[in-house]
């Protein structure tokens, strides 16, 4: 999985935005088989929106903004309802300083909403 997503960076930079599209499909499967073996929902929603964010601005750079529009939706939709969690889950703590993951996702959610103001 890991591997499958650290592809999509390389592949990214490189300009193969069809090996991107792949290797998106790969984590994609990849964490559709772990999600039934764990329960390890919440890190597999975030890998899904990596994956579907990756996916989406590879189809982008190909032209395919009518393929690209509803995976970067849906992207947008699981980072911002897991950035919400986690900002309340702070409130909860009574923490106010985000982690550096926290900062991460709202970097990842923010870059999914630009790409999807282009769609």
């Amino acid at each position: 999985l890991d591997a499958s997503m650290l592809r999509c960076q390389i592949e990214g930079s490189l300009g193969h935005f069809d090996k991107v599209v792949e290797s998106a499909n790969l984590a994609l499967a990849s964490i559709e088989t772990t999600r039934t073996v764990s329960a390890g929902a919440a890190e597999n929603d975030t890998l899904t929106a990596r994956a579907l964010g990756y996916m989406g601005f590879a189809l982008m750079k190909r032209g395919e903004f009518s393929a690209a529009l509803p995976i970067l939706e849906r992207s947008a939709k699981i980072l911002r309802e897991f950035v919400q969690g986690i900002q309340r889950e702070c409130e909860r703590n009574g923490e106010t300083k985000p982690t550096l993951a926290e900062k991460r996702l709202r970097r990842e959610s923010n870059s999914v909403a630009g790409a999807l103001k282009l769609c």
